[in-house]
């Protein structure tokens, strides 16, 4: 569940992605933050956003692809 206002989507890119063990952190191009606690939560919103060579790397981090189920 995201705990920030939710930003738009629309064009957004992750800029930065920051983890700690409670909570996973994306900035986004537009200004916005989101908060995540469950980081499959996290991963499915970075599925949604705009492709960047931040979020791409992230998620091959975790295992995932990019344009793998998404």
């Amino acid at each position: 569940m995201a705990t920030i206002q939710e930003a738009s989507r629309e064009m957004a890119k992750a800029v930065m992605i920051a983890e700690t063990p409670i909570k996973t952190i994306i900035h986004l191009d537009n200004g916005g933050k989101i908060e995540f606690t469950d980081p499959r939560e996290a991963i499915e919103y970075v599925k949604k956003l705009e492709p960047s060579d931040v979020s791409i790397r992230w998620l091959r981090s975790k295992g995932i692809e990019w344009g793998e189920n998404i």
